[in-house]
């Protein structure tokens, strides 16, 4: 194992110190309600997460959008701030750093607004008539408007 020995030492990304340099990227749970809030299942799922071992847990998209998508975690409203603290408590008490993917739009598997940088349609979106088979290509507006 000496040529892992890094990884298990104590990290810092900015003032955030870690525990280690493991991170556990952001993985879709779809665990949230249907309405955008934090789950007792979300919880567990992070909680088990932040006990395996890992010093950072960067947790699954969280959307700021008016319209969410059913399972996905909302923070456009005050009203999500109490789940998402018990979130981050549980993350911290299980030795973890947390920190939240954010995303204001869904890219190319948007069904509002399919957009990308490139125009290229999403590799998987031909299993969905809801889905636009060619997003538009992304403009300097919409980076400055989401």
């Amino acid at each position: 194992m000496t040529e892992f020995t890094k990884l298990f030492e104590p990290g810092r990304m900015g003032r955030m110190e870690l525990r280690n340099r493991i991170i556990f990227p952001p993985c879709g749970t779809h665990y949230s309600s249907l309405d955008g809030f934090v789950t007792d299942r979300q919880l567990d799922y992070y909680s088990e997460r932040a006990k395996g071992g890992a010093g950072l847990i960067v947790v699954e998209a969280c959307y700021c959008r008016k319209n969410g998508k059913a399972g996905r975690i909302l923070a456009n409203s005050d009203k999500y701030i109490p789940g998402l603290k018990k979130l981050a408590d549980i993350i911290h008490e299980g030795g973890a750093k947390a920190v939240m993917q954010i995303g204001s739009h869904r890219g190319s598997t948007d069904e509002e607004d399919p957009a990308s940088p490139s125009g290229i349609p999403h590799p998987f979106a031909g299993w969905s008539p809801i889905i636009s088979l060619h997003p538009r290509v992304i403009t300097v507006a919409d980076l400055e408007n989401w």
